[in-house]
């Protein structure tokens, strides 16, 4: 896989978030495709949004953490994948996802995914939310 940069070849939108994160993404010049506007993947398993992922090149954003860290890790080669968690449901509306999405769409201007995870997780202590930002390399 080449090291060509996030910008040419773009991210993958789980359809676990929401599609205006990737409407901010492509007005930042940056691909980006919503899984649930695709008709081939709409309602698929992980392991064939991973497979279209990594097929094409494209850094999966997700919420779903433990499936696709497992599908990855076993990965020689990939282009990276972006995890926008959470703690409480009840602090993941559109503002927050976009929030941390913008928090993740800075990290990756600075450098690139290749063979990484970065984790965007939004917490809460004594009723504040703050965010943490963790980048480590995939497999471990």
């Amino acid at each position: 896989m080449p090291k060509a940069g996030i910008k040419k070849f773009g991210l993958l939108i789980d359809q676990c978030l929401s599609p205006e994160l990737a409407k901010m993404a492509m007005s930042r010049g940056i691909t980006s495709v919503y899984v649930g506007h695709m008709k081939k993947l709409y309602g698929k398993t992980d392991q064939q949004i991973a497979r279209y992922a990594l097929r094409n090149e494209m850094t999966l954003v997700t919420n779903n953490m433990v499936d696709f860290q497992k599908i990855y890790q076993k990965k020689e080669l990939h282009p990276g994948l972006i995890f926008i968690t959470w703690v409480d449901d009840d602090f993941m509306n559109l503002e927050t996802q976009m929030i941390m999405f913008e928090v993740a769409l800075h990290n990756i201007d600075r450098d690139e995914l290749i063979q990484e995870a970065l984790e965007i997780q939004m917490e809460e202590d004594d009723g504040d939310l703050f965010w943490v930002s963790k980048r480590y390399p995939l497999p471990l």
